[in-house]
């Protein structure tokens, strides 16, 4: 399986970066049967976090919808949450919305946060599912308080106050996962339905939470026994090459390097954590290289 992956990864000129990709040369009845019959993707429970870079860049939407299209062959169970970071400035600019902040926190009240979330659980978890549909997958646009399936809280950096007119301001306005109900995942399992599920679910009051992205995504692939969680990366940790890590020990040594800017360090520890709620793999790959996906999942495991 090795040599054979190793075929996939110097036909993709993977480490050229060009633009050919897997879907260019799937017509190979070799290349099919070594992603088709690969036991880290037939049958696995798959959870992706889809980053705001890939969702605004045509190429590589296109190249991300074909690698879940071939992962959905080998009867994967697939599990899509996209990210809202840089996303939704532009949005509520063009509605007339300037973003206000106090120390460097953004402040987003009641009405922009209307906004936000006809943004992400409207316009781009419809863009996504549009684009899996037309490569022939199955795929439903939901967000965490379809069916009341994720229950939020106030992240412990977030505040309120009340405001002249009586609104409530949420600085960040992040929350994070506490309890996820799997039955809703479960039943688009059963009928090969892939979920794309946007960051939004409603807190203990019943108030509109955007959610911390990583947080999530992880708690999804623990909640669903996932046996691999992908992070894309916008910054490669270790020059081009992607990580599959089975052992913490791998990403404490990574996480030693204090110069890593915080996002790194954050999907780091996400990582991590995953691992220690028994995700079988994280993948922590570039998400602008092509093929990242199904290259990863085919790689061997980096070891401590």
């Amino acid at each position: 399986m090795q040599k054979n992956c190793s075929l996939v990864w110097n036909a993709s000129d993977h480490k050229q970066k060009k633009a050919k990709n897997i879907a260019d040369f799937t017509t190979s009845d070799m290349i099919k049967d070594i992603i088709l019959c690969s036991s880290e993707i037939k049958d696995q429970v798959i959870v992706i976090k889809l980053p705001s870079i890939i969702i605004t860049n045509d190429l590589l939407l296109t190249n991300f919808v074909e690698n879940i299209r071939l992962i959905n062959l080998c009867n994967a169970r697939i599990c899509i949450v996209h990210d809202h970071a840089d996303l939704i400035g532009n949005t509520l600019k063009d509605c007339e919305f300037d973003e206000k902040f106090i120390n460097s926190l953004k402040i987003i009240d009641h009405k922009s946060a209307q906004i936000i979330e006809m943004v992400l659980s409207g316009y781009i978890s419809k863009l996504i599912v549009s684009k899996l549909c037309k490569v022939g997958c199955h795929a439903i646009g939901i967000s965490g308080k379809d069916c009341n399936f994720i229950q939020a809280r106030k992240s412990r950096f977030i505040y309120k106050q009340p405001t002249s007119n009586n609104d409530i301001i949420n600085i960040e306005f992040i929350g994070e996962p506490v309890t996820i109900n799997p039955e809703l995942l479960l039943s688009f399992e059963d009928r090969d339905i892939i979920p794309v599920i946007s960051p939004i679910a409603n807190d203990q009051n019943g108030c509109t939470t955007l959610l911390d992205v990583n947080l999530t995504v992880a708690a999804i692939a623990a909640t669903l026994n996932a046996g691999h969680l992908i992070l894309p990366l916008t910054t490669a940790i270790l020059g081009d090459k992607n990580l599959k890590v089975k052992d913490t020990q791998v990403l404490q040594n990574i996480l030693l390097d204090d110069t890593h800017d915080p996002e790194i360090r954050n999907l780091l520890q996400t990582a991590i954590n995953a691992l220690n709620d028994n995700i079988y793999c994280v993948h922590l790959i570039d998400a602008v290289l092509l093929d990242s996906i199904i290259l990863s999942l085919l790689m061997d495991a980096d070891s401590a």
